[in-house]
């Protein structure tokens, strides 16, 4: 079985169970993660915008996880390097959670061949929303400001 380990503050705070799904919860950080392990079974790559030198892809991994049907896992990710991953590949996606859903997409692990593909930082998503909210045309829709 594999550790996991906090990607904010890099704490031990899972093991993933043979289930191949683990939902937990840093009591230090306080994001909320799941860590989906299976079977590769498709990978779907668009380039979707961005300039040539730092492209922009959407990709959709459907993966065959023990004791459940099939996950299909849609991400995006910026940057020349393509998430490389095969059909038949052990692959591991961690996601962070807001509540029973995925919010965002933070790295793909290719247990077959070794290969790590950050793709977001915990928070991310959050951050964003809340600095939309907070600019003053938003601010003034919202509440007459």
């Amino acid at each position: 079985m594999a550790m996991f380990n906090c990607p904010t503050c890099y704490k031990t705070i899972g093991e993933l169970p043979k289930s191949g799904t683990l939902l937990v919860l840093c009591a230090d950080c306080h994001f909320k993660y799941e860590v989906l392990r299976g079977r590769l079974i498709e990978r779907t790559s668009v380039r979707v915008g961005g300039p040539n030198n730092d492209p922009i892809r959407r990709y959709v991994f459907r993966l065959d996880v023990p004791n459940r049907d099939a996950d299909s896992v849609k991400f995006a990710r910026q940057g020349i390097e393509e998430v490389q991953a095969r059909p038949g590949d052990d692959v591991v996606i961690v996601h962070t959670m807001r509540g029973r859903h995925r919010e965002e997409a933070l790295a793909v692990h290719n247990l077959t061949t070794g290969d790590s593909f950050a793709i977001n930082a915990p928070g991310r998503k959050s951050r964003a929303t809340a600095e939309a909210w907070a600019s003053p045309s938003v601010c003034s829709l919202a509440v007459g400001c």
